[in-house]
């Protein structure tokens, strides 16, 4: 009687560490994909906040571009 109850704590013990394993490697996945997606679209919003940054300033410096529209200008 109580080796079969070992048995099927043992069973079910297995099953329990399978189970978490395979949560393991599902949230390393789904970190790091999420982490490499972050930091694609850090990248694109990073280059456009400074392409802006860069035309501002150039339209600021008076060097001939005066179709750049200044926020708040118009």
């Amino acid at each position: 009687m109580i080796l079969k109850i070992i048995a099927v704590a043992d069973a079910r013990s297995h099953a329990t560490e399978t189970r978490a394993e395979e949560i393991r490697h599902k949230l390393i996945w789904i970190i790091g994909t999420t982490t490499i997606l972050l930091g694609l679209l850090a990248l694109v919003v990073g280059q456009r906040i400074s392409k802006m940054g860069a035309s501002m300033t150039a339209a600021m410096c008076g060097e001939g571009r005066f179709e750049v529209v200044l926020p708040g200008v118009g």
